[in-house]
């Protein structure tokens, strides 16, 4: 990745999302969407992990992606969801300071192409 900045989009925005969900007034379709738009984040949170070599944040990411999939939904109370709404923010936010902060991936060693 020659840029750190895409990796952390998708977090931003799945994060704005969460925090907006996270008051639980809106219609259920609004979760659905919430849904999607976590586990899309969450995927791309794997791959953007991997892909400038910290593979640990599977530990966090795998779990993140399954527990919002949109397609074998998990079912909770709306109380229950706006706490996990909010740990995940937190998640996200750690992870687009983890990637921030971490030299480019791509770069290669003196000497070695």
């Amino acid at each position: 990745m020659g840029s750190k900045f895409p990796a952390v989009i998708p977090s931003a925005i799945a994060s704005a999302f969460l925090l907006i969900g996270a008051a639980p007034i809106h219609a259920y379709g609004y979760y659905i969407f919430l849904r999607w738009a976590v586990c899309a984040a969450a995927v791309w949170f794997c791959y953007s992990a991997v892909n400038v070599k910290r593979g640990w944040l599977l530990i966090v990411g795998v779990p993140l992606a399954i527990l919002f999939n949109p397609i074998v939904p998990i079912y909770m109370h709306k109380a229950t969801w706006s706490i996990i709404d909010l740990a995940a923010v937190a998640v996200l936010f750690g992870f687009s300071w983890v990637i921030r902060s971490t030299p480019k991936a791509n770069q290669t060693v003196q000497g070695q192409q």
